[in-house]
């Protein structure tokens, strides 16, 4: 499980456009090394991820509770924080990296990612008294409520992912233009019955907010 963060940086506080922090859950707190646990998670190597379910890796009180980056609970993680311009260039300031305690604010997918990105859901406070004002009109289509961020406003969030989304998108044009290699392999999707079972199969649209993790 990951995390993104994004800040602002004033211009009395040194280098840098923005700090952005990757926060891993940090599995070792819980996880002995050499333990009969840790043996059968190297005979796994990794979940298995099948259509109708999953083939954990670690025990699901891990992987789903203590080690999950779930929004509005404390969580250990391993972090790196870093420095960035606008334009997506690293910017002349050391970067962090360490064990760390996080608190997410949301737990969001692609495709509400993706309808922040495209400009579905607003980047800028609602006029008047209440900042989110927007988001009691709004659909479960358009942002599930379970989704929706706890102690940062609603706007805020939408913000600062579309200021990750402009900094990826320089990004990963400076790398094409230095000659990285793009691998755009196809992923597939299925359509499920209400047992779980595979019904037809489709190839996966990768979108700007799948490549904004990816950068």
């Amino acid at each position: 499980d990951d995390a993104l963060h994004v800040k602002p940086i004033a211009e009395e506080d040194g280098p840098g456009d923005y700090e952005i922090g990757v926060h891993i859950a940090d599995v070792t707190y819980f996880l002995e090394e050499n333990s009969a646990l840790d043996l059968e998670a190297q005979k796994r190597a990794t979940s298995v991820y099948l259509v109708q379910k999953v083939i954990p890796m670690l025990p699901p009180i891990l992987c789903e509770q203590l080690c999950s980056l779930n929004p509005n609970v404390d969580r250990l993680a391993f972090s790196c924080v870093w420095r960035m311009n606008a334009d997506g260039s690293i910017a002349d300031y050391p970067p962090w990296f360490g064990r760390s305690v996080i608190r997410s604010c949301a737990k969001l997918d692609y495709p509400t990612a993706q309808r922040m990105l495209d400009g579905q859901i607003p980047f800028e406070p609602s006029n008047g008294t209440d900042e989110d004002a927007f988001l009691s009109d709004m659909p479960e289509s358009i942002w599930e409520k379970a989704r929706r961020p706890i102690g940062q406003a609603a706007w805020s969030l939408c913000r600062d992912v579309r200021a990750l989304g402009a900094i990826a998108k320089k990004r990963r044009a400076k790398r094409l233009a230095s000659g990285a290699l793009a691998m755009n392999t196809v992923k597939l999707m299925f359509k499920r019955d209400d047992e779980g079972n595979p019904l037809e199969v489709s190839s996966y649209t990768v979108r700007d907010s799948n490549r904004l993790v990816e950068e």
